[in-house]
């Protein structure tokens, strides 16, 4: 039995629903209570475990945690002072109840502003609160395997596109510039180079690290191709026939990411 959390968040929506397409068996926990076919239980993961909940995982022989709190404000000290040790305790609480595949997801933005095709053997070099929160916990998890028998797969997303995506993100604003009907989309000058997965094969890639049996592996779950932002969006107005023009130039870059990266694909 496999345990999902932010199984309500979008992509834990795809990786449920890969789950379904393999006829896998799973169950699903959430925060809160926003209606949802796949939301079996629950719980806010920096509070104890519900007795009710906590039986439950102890039917669960895998985990995969999507869930994070407080994106996308990833300067926030909140993930470092209060996120991370909640998201330690969860997992720990979820190991201690006897789960033994552990997969994580983890971020890009945990190497900091390295600039090039970054690898998994290129050392972490965290900027923000968040990239800083998500790499101390691979490290305290990753510690807990000195103290129980369990297998670890650390899985960074890249950038994850897709039908869904919330609307704080490029691809989100744009579609919900078309749907407002508006003709002008701003945006960054574009010539950043970024690495972009659709949500589909980032699903599909999350489930089949699940499934393997490696005691302990870290993953880049990217496309290992550099792309520039600005042909991302223009690939993105050509292939649905969008009728918005681009202003370029009208946002400054982020100053948490560097100007050109992408990640070397960790083969499974």
């Amino acid at each position: 039995m496999i345990l999902v959390t932010g199984a309500n968040g979008f992509i834990g929506k795809n990786v449920v629903k890969e789950l379904q397409n393999r006829s896998l068996s799973y169950i699903t926990l959430n925060r809160n209570s926003q209606a949802s076919d796949n939301i079996h239980f629950i719980q806010d993961i920096s509070q104890p475990l519900h007795v009710e909940n906590l039986q439950a995982i102890k039917n669960c022989d895998t985990l995969i945690h999507l869930a994070w709190n407080g994106l996308p404000h990833y300067k926030e000290l909140y993930h470092i002072e209060e996120n991370l040790m909640a998201q330690y305790n969860f997992i720990k609480a979820c190991i201690q109840a006897g789960v033994k595949n552990i997969t994580i997801t983890g971020t890009c933005l945990e190497y900091g502003l390295q600039e090039g095709e970054l690898s998994t053997d290129t050392a972490t070099k965290p900027f923000t609160s968040y990239a800083i929160a998500k790499d101390c916990l691979h490290k305290m998890v990753h510690n807990l395997q000195e103290h129980f028998d369990f297998n670890l797969k650390w899985v960074r997303l890249f950038y994850v596109y897709g039908e869904g995506q919330a609307k704080h993100t490029l691809y989100g604003q744009l579609i919900d510039a078309v749907h407002q009907g508006l003709k002008v989309f701003n945006m960054s000058t574009g010539d950043q180079q970024r690495d972009y997965l659709h949500i589909s094969k980032v699903a599909k890639y999350i489930v089949d690290v699940s499934q393997s049996q490696q005691p302990y592996k870290v993953y880049n779950c990217s496309s290992g191709n550099p792309l520039r932002v600005l042909d991302f969006v223009n690939t993105i107005i050509k292939e649905n026939k969008f009728n918005i023009e681009l202003n370029t130039g009208y946002y400054s870059y982020p100053d948490y990411e560097p100007k050109s990266f992408w990640g070397k694909p960790t083969i499974i």
